[in-house]
């Protein structure tokens, strides 16, 4: 017995939840219990506050909720009967005792009521008191809890649970404290002891507000996408549900959703997931949202695990009204990621069109990986790839981001270079080669027009000071008909098919990326790198070309192909770099070529040292080291104005003087804008065409820089312009139309390792961009 157990208080409604504990952990010793049931039973003595006179409306069901067998559940409501009869502590012949409460007259359980109107008094100002709850007439006093949420309110106990979803759906309304998730009062759950309350019943019929029990919780009731949906390979739902208590182990935070049982384990694992996103999205904390995004969710439930594929109710989910399940979180591993809807959405932010293209590339790349010719070159990249590395990051450095360009579209040097070129335009040409830089300036000028761009020209003689003038932009620059941008990221988190790997040591994976490059092979991860370029630039995936990765933090240096003067202008205005940060997570800066929305000439970069007419010339030389000279002709012709390359390097024997031992070999390059990209090998030198000095990366003698030793050759492919040249002959203008080509004399540096092996005596493939300097411009008028 236990009335020698508990000597305060006197009777047993008035026990405190604490002394409820107390007394059922006497039930080993004095009833035969098991221990693992009252283990059981004690947490939800402390979840719903049972006290003494909470006892007293227990029924075998609620008991059974408990997760206590039948016949131990007939013992325990035996001896609450018992207690009823003869309160703790006191004597049955004690005539100081107390009389025990009549219970309130209730309606049948199983009576439903019809709806009833609410005519209820909103008190949700009144304060709680403790212990019972004394209320007017039928009025009661309850707690709604959802998630860490509370409200409180006074109402009719005979209004309807229907009616009472409606009231807190208004106030929480109100009090903004409601979601999206409450909109749908059908995906309302109320759950009260453990039991769901039916929306046709009344409070009354619950005993709700009886006692100080007032607690009832609110959940969102979550349909399995298999219900009724026949083509699954799952039965459809009939209609069976659960309550599920999702306890975090990390914080202990609490949420309830009520589930159909015919989910399986991972529907309601993405279900949850799904859940809790939303609450912090709806919150503002995008933060944890998008640390959770990437997290993978383990279940436990009843001390046990179930595999992913289980369906709910054959794991036990289901057997008590309210099932309690232990939510762990960790790293979301690669397969899961695939099968994320939410991950490929808003970490790849990927469509699912977008998605299964790069499945389909990943299941195409996984077979050329392994082939010979990739794997030779990841062998021949991987041992100077840091070098090489560091030196891009270097040339890099000084390149402006794009803010820096449209400041200085409005600044005042850039309206002193405008003057300045205005002057140079105004003022015609002779025609008169070797005599009128004026008549250079102006080809220039018209190589430009004809492509839709307009070239600037300043003297920094004169104090005019441009970020292509600081860039250490080389002439030859100015003629790439693609110029680069590149994208450098802190790190590769949240590209699709980027390990936890990759994370920690980016340099094997960006090697297999610049193999892909060099092969010419798709590769899922640029392919992903590409979309979201799409999507920020504004500009199709087609046209846009990766021609680069390389290390400090992570770059990839890109063009668009044909970018129109109205593009960039959009570009300049719009600032694609917010964007871009949308697009790309671990976003850090986007680096621009200097010349790339404007090309801008020095005319200080002119060096009368370097000027020749080689109008009569038609000479041979051997130029270069004496065990690996080659043939220099000169460009029968030409004109050329010399660049001032004379000490911008560590010595000059490369240019001067001429048949030093130190000299570079001879060659041409051509700047028209060829159109072609994929070529034969009769066509390769139009490569040279498509980037300036950019290596072609698929062309017929290797990927590298496009020149040729021959004159003829390069002159195939030189800059034509037609232009006004005036003639003043004593006073005797004469205005008339004439033809000019234009291009590069460079210099290709000596080595058995500088031209690619399937160069010849015709075409080279200079495979380092490094080893090749333009020192000269050729001009020369044809018929």
């Amino acid at each position: 017995m236990a009335s020698n157990v508990l000597s305060t208080p006197s009777t047993f409604e008035e026990w405190s939840t604490q002394d409820v504990k107390q007394w059922i952990q006497r039930w080993n010793a004095e009833f035969n219990i098991s221990q693992s049931t009252i283990d059981n039973v004690l947490p939800k003595i402390d979840m719903y506050q049972v006290n003494g006179m909470a006892l007293l409306y227990l029924g075998k069901n609620d008991l059974l909720s408990f997760q206590i067998s039948s016949g131990d559940a007939d013992i325990v409501m035996e001896r609450i009967q018992h207690l009823y009869k003869e309160p703790t502590g006191v004597s049955k012949n004690d005539t100081s005792s107390k009389s025990s409460p009549k219970k309130p007259k209730m309606q049948d359980d199983d009576q439903d009521n019809k709806q009833n109107d609410s005519n209820s008094k909103d008190l949700s100002t009144t304060t709680f008191t403790e212990g019972y709850l004394q209320t007017k007439g039928q009025e009661v006093y309850i707690c709604l809890q959802k998630g860490n949420n509370y409200t409180k309110m006074a109402i009719d106990a005979t209004c309807t649970v229907y009616q009472l979803k409606q009231k807190y759906l208004a106030k929480s309304q109100q009090e903004k404290k409601s979601n999206d998730d409450d909109s749908n009062i059908d995906d309302m759950v109320l759950l009260f002891m453990g039991k769901v309350l039916e929306d046709k019943r009344t409070l009354m019929d619950y005993k709700i507000g009886y006692t100080n029990i007032t607690t009832i919780f609110v959940a969102h009731r979550i349909r399995s996408k298999e219900s009724g949906n026949k083509s699954t390979k799952h039965k459809p739902s009939s209609g069976e549900a659960a309550g599920v208590l999702f306890v975090n182990k990390t914080d202990n935070s609490e949420h309830i959703l009520y589930v159909d049982v015919n989910m399986t384990i991972l529907e309601l694992k993405k279900v949850y997931k799904s859940y809790l996103i939303k609450q912090f999205e709806s919150k503002q904390m995008n933060k944890q949202a998008q640390i959770l995004y990437e997290q993978s969710l383990s279940f436990e439930c009843s001390g046990q695990k179930f595999a992913e594929k289980s369906i709910l109710k054959d794991c036990g989910i289901g057997m008590t009204e309210l099932q309690y399940i232990f939510v762990s979180f960790g790293a979301m591993k690669q397969e899961e990621k695939e099968n994320d809807d939410d991950y490929i959405n808003k970490i790849y932010k990927m469509s699912a069109k977008e998605h299964k293209e790069v499945s389909v590339i990943k299941q195409s790349f996984e077979k050329s990986i392994k082939s010979a010719a990739f794997q030779k070159s990841v062998k021949e990249i991987t041992p100077k790839f840091k070098a090489v590395s560091k030196a891009k990051l270097d040339q890099i450095k000084s390149y402006p981001q794009i803010q820096d360009i449209a400041k200085e579209l409005t600044s005042e040097h850039s309206k002193k270079a405008n003057t300045y070129t205005k002057k140079i335009l105004n003022t015609p040409p002779t025609g008169k080669l070797g005599q009128d830089t004026n008549t250079t300036l102006h080809v220039i000028s018209n190589i430009f027009k004809s492509t839709g761009e307009e070239c600037v020209f300043y003297d920094s003689r004169q104090g005019h000071k441009l970020i292509a003038g600081d860039s250490g932009c080389a002439i030859h620059e100015a003629f790439e008909k693609n110029k680069p941008f590149t994208l450098r990221l802190k790190n590769m988190q949240g590209l699709y098919g980027v390990s936890d790997n990759d994370m920690k040591d980016d340099t094997n994976k960006l090697i297999e990326m610049q193999s892909a490059i060099d092969n010419g092979v798709e590769h899922p991860t640029l392919t992903h790198v590409k979309h979201k370029l799409s999507a920020a630039l504004g500009v199709k995936k087609e046209r846009i070309r990766i021609t680069e990765v390389f290390s400090g933090s992570d770059c990839f240096k890109y063009t668009v192909d044909s970018l129109t003067f109205q593009e960039k202008q959009r570009m300049i205005q719009g600032d694609p770099t917010r964007r871009l940060a949308q697009q790309f997570q671990q976003f850090k800066e986007l680096k621009i070529h200097p010349l790339l929305f404007r090309p801008a000439f020095d005319v200080a970069n002119f060096d009368k040292k370097g000027d020749k007419s080689f109008v009569g010339a038609s000479s041979k030389f051997q130029v270069g080291p004496a065990n690996m000279k080659r043939e220099y002709t000169q460009p029968t012709g030409w004109t050329r104005y010399g660049l001032k390359v004379l000490g911008k390097y560590n010595d000059d024997k490369w240019l001067h003087p001429f048949n030093d031992a130190g000299n570079w070999w001879r060659a041409f390059h051509g700047t028209k804008r060829a159109q072609v990209y994929n070529v034969d090998p009769a066509d390769a030198m139009a490569n040279i065409h498509n980037n300036g000095f950019l290596p072609a990366q698929r062309a017929a003698y290797g990927p590298g820089v496009y020149c040729s030793p021959k004159p003829p050759t390069a002159e195939g492919y030189a800059a034509e312009v037609t232009m006004d040249i005036q003639d003043n002959n004593n006073g005797n203008i004469q205005t008339q139309r004439k033809k000019f080509k234009f291009m590069l004399q460079v210099a290709v540096k000596p080595g058995a390792n500088t031209l690619t092996p399937r160069s010849n005596d015709n075409v080279w493939s200079v495979q380092n961009k490094d080893n090749i300097r333009a020192y000269g411009i050729l001009i020369k008028e044809v018929p």
